[in-house]
């Protein structure tokens, strides 16, 4: 009921914002919400090294190169969208 709810508010929003953060404590659904309602949006998990490579050497062109929308998982793991989180050189070493 809950995840419905959010999907109706989340809809809403994309209608009105071009972008949106949900955020929420680990391991409470939120990817599993997203990627279940918006399944037509590509899905970036940015825990991996060859996505952030790939962000950070050319973010304007892979927003560009997404015909719909994309979810971003662990937004933590790369700088360019604000300070990075967490306590990782940006690539491997």
């Amino acid at each position: 009921m809950i995840d419905r709810q959010l999907a109706l508010t989340l809809e809403k929003r994309l209608k009105r914002f071009p972008i949106l953060t949900l955020t929420g404590p680990r391991q409470s659904g939120k990817s599993t919400l997203l990627r279940n309602y918006f399944p037509e949006y590509a899905y970036v998990n940015l825990e991996r090294p060859d996505y952030r490579h790939l962000i950070m050497n050319d973010p304007i062109g892979f927003l560009r190169s997404q015909e719909k929308g994309v979810i971003f998982n662990e937004r933590a793991y790369i700088s360019i969208f604000g300070r990075q989180d967490k306590h990782k050189p940006p690539f491997p070493v």
